[in-house]
């Protein structure tokens, strides 16, 4: 197995699913707390037209994804404040549009293996420019996130608290939707965009079964997030599975262990202290 660390895109690979854990495991904590993980999934989608269109038009797909990304991520948002009790409904609107244009672009391109590899990942055959793209931008987004780690925390509990507190909740909220839609759309083309989105939401949800301050849970997300895409990739290597597909698999696999062990450990807890009672 170690002989996958002589291969330069095997490292680089290593280095790349390692920032994208992290990062996608600083976003999904807000994700999660404030109940939108359907943006992730309208941004994975939108993220796919992007890269159609960058195909057709002869640009770089990965550019184009974050464009896409972007332009949806503010028709979201745009749509949340001003018909609140629809914002759901625009996240299946932007997922439907997003998947129909898709559909018609791949045909006007002609080709299907391009779209393939962002559909599910191709994280071993990133460029060296697309390899520093995603460390730059993971990298800003986790230094913005612990930047922002007050004003989010306060936002996630209770965004009129935080208004009267004094922290401009518009700016915050563009910054965040912001650096959702860079990570959704650099990432795509490393785990796929049919993958990400459950990136964003498995790391964070799976730390919340270890029942620990919100601090601390952020600390154990990254550290799944991170080991589950690591792991996910020499997974990828050693069995010849898509990467994405592999750190997703992993992902629920730790989820359901961890939540069956917690379960057990809250259990004997209970039991225990009713003896002592």
């Amino acid at each position: 197995m170690l002989e996958m660390l002589s291969f330069g895109f095997m490292r680089t690979a290593l280095i790349v699913a390692l920032f994208i854990g992290a990062a996608s495991a600083f976003i999904g904590q807000t994700v999660v707390l404030r109940r939108q993980a359907n943006m992730g999934d309208a941004l994975s989608h939108s993220a796919l037209a992007g890269v159609a269109l960058g195909v057709v038009l002869g640009y770089n797909p990965t550019l184009w994804s974050l464009a896409g990304t972007l332009v949806a991520a503010f028709i979201l948002e745009f749509v949340r404040r001003m018909f609140p009790r629809y914002a759901e409904i625009a996240s299946a609107i932007v997922i439907a549009f997003s998947v129909g244009l898709a559909g018609i672009l791949s045909n006007m391109a002609g080709t299907g293996k391009s779209f393939g590899s962002y559909l599910f990942g191709s994280i071993v055959a990133i460029s060296p420019a697309e390899r520093n793209l995603t460390i730059l931008i993971c990298s800003i987004v986790i230094i913005v996130s612990l930047l922002l780690y007050k004003e989010l925390f306060f936002m996630s509990f209770d965004s009129e608290g935080a208004k009267l507190a004094g922290i401009n909740i518009i700016l915050v909220d563009v910054i965040f939707i912001i650096m959702t839609a860079l990570t959704v759309g650099v990432a795509s083309r490393s785990v796929g965009t049919l993958v990400i989105s459950s990136l964003l939401v498995l790391p964070y949800a799976t730390a919340m079964q270890l029942h620990l301050n919100y601090k601390n849970t952020l600390i154990a997300s990254v550290i799944i997030g991170s080991s589950c895409t690591l792991v996910g990739v020499i997974v990828s290597y050693v069995y010849g599975f898509a990467p994405g597909g592999s750190i997703v698999i992993l992902s629920v696999i730790v989820l359901i262990v961890l939540s069956i062990f917690s379960k057990i450990y809250m259990s004997i807890k209970a039991n225990s202290m009713n003896n002592r009672s």
